[in-house]
């Protein structure tokens, strides 16, 4: 009868070694593969075609900046010196 619990116990540890190794080899198989990527592709002819717009758009705020600031230079320059305007009492040529 000590026969048959010896080979109960052998086969009980048999079974549970096998589990053991199957639960390591999926926790394995688990860890070791990056996850898959579902990201979207980007599309860079459209990310190119955002950029121009935007660079074309930004230049012409800017022109109409350098625009507005070249009035106000000419706004609030003094007059040349050989076009002063006549004060009182000058004589005129």
């Amino acid at each position: 009868m000590q026969r048959l619990g010896t080979n109960r116990t052998f086969w009980r540890g048999y079974a549970l070694g096998l589990l053991t190794l199957g639960a390591l080899l999926l926790a394995w198989h688990a860890l070791s593969q990056p996850p898959p990527a579902y990201a979207q592709i980007p599309d860079s002819g459209a990310q190119r075609e955002r950029m121009i717009q935007e660079l074309v758009a930004a230049n012409q705020k800017l022109a109409l900046s350098v625009d507005l600031l070249k009035q106000i230079r000419d706004n609030t320059r003094p007059p040349p010196a050989d076009r002063q305007p006549a004060r009182p009492g000058d004589k005129h040529p």
